[in-house]
């Protein structure tokens, strides 16, 4: 009875490995099916086109940032360096 129940106990991880690695296989089968069912991207020559008067897309700042750090002959800890590194808002740019 006990080699009956340890023949068992080894049956099960294997037995749940099929069953995963079926449902894997399955989920793989169906999106391909449905990916197949959806419309082709478009082609290069049906994609949208800017205007030519609209200039860059995305943020542009007028004043960008410096990212150097001051000049020191000793080297600086992270608490020494105040106004770098994360900061809830930025500082108004001079002029503004």
């Amino acid at each position: 009875m006990y080699e009956l129940s340890m023949g068992l106990a080894g049956a099960a991880p294997f037995l749940a490995g099929l069953v995963i690695a079926g449902v894997l296989i399955t989920a793989v089968w169906w999106g391909i099916r449905i990916r197949s069912r959806e419309p082709a991207p478009p082609r290069p020559d049906e994609q949208p086109r800017r205007p030519p008067e609209a200039g860059p897309p995305g943020e542009v700042l007028d004043h960008p940032e410096s990212n150097e750090l001051p000049r020191s002959d000793e080297r600086l800890t992270p608490h020494q360096l105040k106004g770098h590194g994360n900061t809830a808002g930025r500082p108004e740019p001079p002029g503004r």
